[in-house]
Formats: C-alpha cells, structure tokens, sequence
C-alpha cells in the first residue's frame, strides 16, 4: 500500500492525504515525514489510539503538517480543503465497514476528481445493499483498481531475526477472517 501510494503521489504530484483510521499514524506520518505530501488530516476515533497519534505527530515534529480529529467527517475536509485542493488529495480510508456508508454518492462526487484508497471490508458491513450502492456509485465516477494483500516475508526483516520461525509467521499474522484487497479509485475525467 505504502508503494503504490508513493507510486501515485509522483505520478499525479499530489499534496495532500487525507486518512481516516489513521491508528497510530503508520502510514500518514511517514509519508509527510519523508516529504511525499506537505499537508496531512488525521482521523481516528479510538481515544486511546488518537491519543498514541498526537503523541507520534508531536515526536516526529510534524505538528504543523497534520491536523488530528476524531470521527471521519468530510464536513471538516471540505471546510479544509478547496475543490482545487481535492484535485491534489489522497484518502487512505480504513474504517472496518463504515466506509459504504461514508462515501455515499453525493460525498463521492465532490470527490470525483481526487484519488481514495480505501480497505474493503464488505464481508463485515451487515447492509449488503450499501455495498451495492457504493459499487454502483463508483463504477460511474472512477477508473477501479483492486490492489491484492501480498504475502509477507518474515525472513526478509532484519530486526525479528533473532526470533524463532515460529514467532515469525505469527508477527506477520493480522488476524483477518478472509483475505483482504484495497480498492483505489481514480478520476475517470481530470
């Protein structure tokens, strides 16, 4: 995901990311750190993992360069952010479900023209026609891709070689109950 973000933001010279669920700020701090987007908003709503956020952004001293808040919420994206500011943005979205309801199709069009990279967890979101409507919406809004979970190499990482093969596969383990796939999305007319 971190490559093809990378991959994306060169290719399109993209400024901005937007992440809900952003956790601990893995992929949203790293990516400002190392200079690939200058602006960043951070969404997490477990208090208790925000707050490990705010705590990352501030020893990374990158305070001025990512704004926190709790619930996604596209009101402060849009209140942030211009339409031209949208043109330069990627959501990285991962919101266990709650991204159907999300991105519905008024959201999605204001969106039309940025880039959403977004986990899909269809098989937890109980509302199959949600699901269905965000498909539908998608398909006529955006150019689709599915980016597939590849396998992890544990032997390639140096810093668990002391650990047993064992302990290895399980650190490389999330737990899912099905393999897992991102859907990346981008405008079908810049």
């Amino acid at each position: 995901v971190q490559d093809k973000i990378i991959r994306e933001q060169k290719k399109n010279n993209l400024i901005n990311i937007v992440n809900f669920g952003a956790a601990d700020g893995y992929h949203i701090l790293g990516l400002i750190k190392k200079g690939y987007f200058l602006n960043g908003y951070a969404f997490e709503i477990d208090r208790i993992t925000k707050n490990y956020l705010e705590e990352n952004i501030d020893r990374n001293k990158l305070s001025g360069k990512i704004k926190t808040f709790f619930e996604a919420n596209f009101d402060i994206i849009f209140n942030n952010l211009s339409n031209n500011d949208l043109k330069k943005t990627l959501f990285l979205i991962d919101i266990e479900g709650q991204e159907f309801g999300l991105l519905n199709e008024t959201i999605l069009k204001r969106l039309m023209y940025s880039y959403l990279l977004i986990e899909n967890h269809d098989f937890i979101q109980p509302n199959k026609s949600l699901v269905n409507i965000f498909h539908q919406n998608i398909k006529k809004l955006f150019n689709i891709e599915i980016i597939e979970y590849s396998s992890k190499n544990p032997f390639q990482i140096n810093l668990i070689n002391n650990f047993s093969e064992i302990e290895k596969w399980l650190m490389m383990n999330e737990g899912r109950p099905q393999t897992m796939h991102w859907i990346y999305l981008t405008p079908k007319n810049k």
